[in-house]
């Protein structure tokens, strides 16, 4: 998992590869709940290149945090190249409260834009 450089005030942007390890999503739940507590809400950037998905327990983990913070998500952005990550995507939208949005690897900057600045009927009409 990498932190990205626009990652500040409430966005928290990431790069994952490969398998995302429990240790790397209690960061993640780390970076979360500091957020939250400075700033109420967070936007998450959400970039997948080469990403298997999570180890099960970290899946869970991250899921039952998710389902806990769904009223905190404001802005979700998750970047990917595979149809199952446009698929786990929908199934987040349900979860949280904020906007969520796939988009395909060739569309990182629209994502990045969106995430940072725009919304949904911004950027679509």
């Amino acid at each position: 998992m990498q932190l990205l450089p626009m990652t500040r005030d409430n966005l928290i942007a990431l790069r994952v590869t490969d398998t995302l390890t429990t240790e790397e999503t209690a960061q993640f739940k780390a970076m979360v709940r500091e957020v939250v507590e400075q700033y109420g809400d967070v936007r998450v950037y959400f970039e997948m290149l080469s990403f298997d998905g999570w180890q099960l327990d970290s899946f869970l983990d991250n899921a039952l945090f998710d389902i806990a913070f769904a009223n905190r998500y404001s802005k979700v952005a998750m970047v990917g190249e595979k149809s199952w990550q446009a698929w786990i995507t929908k199934l987040a939208d349900i979860v949280k409260r904020g906007e969520v949005r796939y988009f395909d690897v060739h569309e990182r900057m629209e994502a990045v834009e969106w995430v940072q600045h725009g919304s949904l009927r911004t950027m679509e009409g």
